[in-house]
């Protein structure tokens, strides 16, 4: 699989299996407000694969994360991959479906920046949002 053998960027973001809720929700929906993007789960930060245990229940912790912690609900699909032996998750986020921002649901709208995600500059957000 290619997309590991570089970094992340604008496009792409890797995370361990135990990432929390609300950092994967983040990201999320940093993807959904942005170009959209993949998440890949089960490599680190160094591009090493370390795998996740269970992509089932894996899978299905990432359906609620996308359910229960944006708003709106985020529809994605995920993809498993083996390599080097182990199992990895593929995220796949759409761009948003409509004009108004995804955010977490504490409220918290973010933006995806080069390789950094980061919080939705206010403006930017009055902008997206006032025909909600």
């Amino acid at each position: 699989m290619c997309i590991i053998k570089g970094w992340e960027n604008q496009q792409v973001e890797f995370k361990e299996e135990g990432v929390e809720a609300n950092k994967l929700a983040k990201e999320l929906i940093a993807f959904a407000n942005t170009n959209g993007g993949i998440i890949l789960i089960g490599v680190d930060d160094e591009c090493t694969i370390k795998g996740i245990t269970v992509p089932k229940k894996f899978e299905e912790k990432i359906r609620n994360i996308a359910k229960n912690n944006c708003n709106p609900s985020i529809q994605l699909e995920t993809k498993e991959y083996t390599v080097d032996n182990k199992k990895i998750m593929g995220i796949f986020v759409p761009q948003g479906r409509t004009s108004a921002m995804d955010q977490r649901n504490d409220g918290k709208f973010f933006v995806r920046r080069g390789s950094i995600t980061g919080p939705a500059d206010p403006t930017g957000v009055r902008e997206l949002t006032k025909n909600i």
